[in-house]
């Protein structure tokens, strides 16, 4: 027991007396764990706490997570003697930071070797965080299970019951709703979503996986309402999601009306063309191809649309329109074989002959046919916005356009031009109120 005292005398010189430094870390660790070794004889808690931190401090977090581990599990349901009490809750403490440091901070880590037991430690940081008194040293239980989640809904395995039952310990009174400011490596100001939006497009997501698809929509419309600033317009995620759930509970009528109102703040091609599949599964196939052909006719990359492309082609085939739905069929095989992507047998077996197809005059028949059914109107640009952003275009009344539905060369456009193009609904966010705009603009030459 002499021994003992002597060797706390000397840990203490080096690691309670002054600031140690990682060289004091590195003399005291084995005199720190002789005296763990003791422990079941001493059952002195600082001995304990000395050893694990010392071992964290070194980077050595398996065995601190041991240590702290077997404190926890042996001792957190006794009632300890008063002096046990306090180097008890500086373990607690510990161990919280151990697995902080261990599972969470290394989560987007290439090889991540915890993918499998993570949730398990999460259920375990948040026992043990309840179970010790209220510190604010304590690792954010709310941060942890947002970082974690973030990245693990991304994986193919299945661990959404578990995500789902830790996010549901989050309280999202208790989350900022102000988005993180902060600066990359390259000096660059950027943006991210509050924990509160994060939160909640996390669930979301969640529910609708674990086709809980009524307590998704209440959670995306509880988003909607209470969140007043999202992150680069992240609620259209939100009301697609509920346009999809609805839909899953076999109401495919108010799915379409959802989606209908969110194209016109939003027409980003996947929500259209989900209305086109919408409009498809109930046999509108007039209105299924005009949406599906805005969606095309979008400047987002084509690789991106390659299911898109195969089911305009459907259409096509259906409608008996076959030279059209041919080449259709053989863009996106084309597509698939560039990014060297498999392509299916099923499409494969549509394709009556390979033939290449270039995208300028694909492009060119999406916009000829969208005219067609929608209705063109012939008008001359009117104003250009500096930048090139956007103008009005005279028809029989001024139409507001952006230069990203413009098909020609912009950059050589002028008032006065002659174009042809269709309406559309619109949002004007400026005015706040409905207003109708030009898309699937092309330049005519008269």
């Amino acid at each position: 027991m002499e021994n003992l005292i002597e060797l706390r005398q000397k840990t203490k010189s080096l690691l309670r007396d002054r600031n140690p430094s990682i060289e004091d870390y590195n003399e005291a660790l084995p005199l720190c764990k002789e005296l763990w070794a003791h422990f079941s004889d001493t059952q002195e808690f600082w001995d304990a706490h000395q050893y694990a931190n010392c071992s964290k401090k070194l980077g050595e977090l398996d065995e601190a997570e041991n240590v702290c581990s077997y404190i926890y599990k042996t001792y957190h349901n006794q009632n300890l003697p008063s002096y046990q009490k306090r180097p008890f809750s500086y373990i607690l403490n510990l161990y919280t930071w151990v697995i902080n440091d261990k599972y969470v901070k290394s989560i987007r880590k290439p090889d991540y070797p915890y993918e499998d037991i993570v949730l398990d430690k999460l259920f375990l940081l948040h026992e043990i965080i309840e179970f010790a008194e209220q510190d604010s040293q304590l690792p954010s239980f709310n941060y942890c299970a947002l970082s974690v989640i973030r990245v693990l809904i991304k994986t193919n395995k299945s661990y959404n019951g578990k995500m789902l039952s830790i996010i549901n310990l989050i309280d999202p009174e208790d989350l900022s709703s102000i988005p993180t400011q902060y600066t990359d490596h390259a000096g660059k100001e950027r943006e991210t979503a509050s924990d509160k939006e994060t939160y909640f497009q996390l669930k979301s997501d969640l529910l609708f996986r674990d086709k809980q698809y009524e307590d998704c929509i209440l959670c995306c419309t509880t988003a909607i309402d209470e969140i007043e600033n999202f992150h680069y317009d992240n609620n259209i995620w939100l009301e697609r999601r509920v346009a999809l759930a609805l839909d899953n509970l076999g109401h495919i009528d108010d799915a379409i009306i959802t989606l209908k109102k969110l194209i016109v703040i939003s027409d980003k091609w996947f929500l259209l063309y989900e209305l086109g599949k919408f409009y498809l599964r109930k046999n509108e196939t007039n209105q299924a191809l005009i949406f599906m052909l805005r969606a095309a006719c979008t400047k987002d990359p084509e690789k991106m649309k390659v299911k898109l492309i195969e089911s305009i082609g459907d259409i096509f085939t259906s409608i008996q329109v076959i030279d059209l739905a041919q080449e259709n069929y053989n863009f996106a095989r084309q597509i698939r074989e560039e990014n060297d992507w498999t392509v299916s047998q099923t499409l494969n077996n549509k394709i009556s002959a390979m033939t290449p197809i270039r995208f300028v005059d694909i492009r060119k028949h999406w916009i000829t046919i969208l005219h067609n059914k929608v209705g063109v109107k012939h008008g001359r640009i009117l104003k250009i916005f500096p930048g090139h952003r956007g103008g009005f275009i005279q028809a029989d009344k001024p139409y507001y356009f952006q230069y990203k539905n413009f098909f020609g060369k912009s950059d050589l456009s002028k008032v006065g031009d002659n174009v042809d193009f269709v309406i559309v609904e619109s949002f004007d966010k400026k005015k706040q109120q409905n207003t109708e705009e030009a898309i699937a603009i092309i330049p005519i030459r008269k």
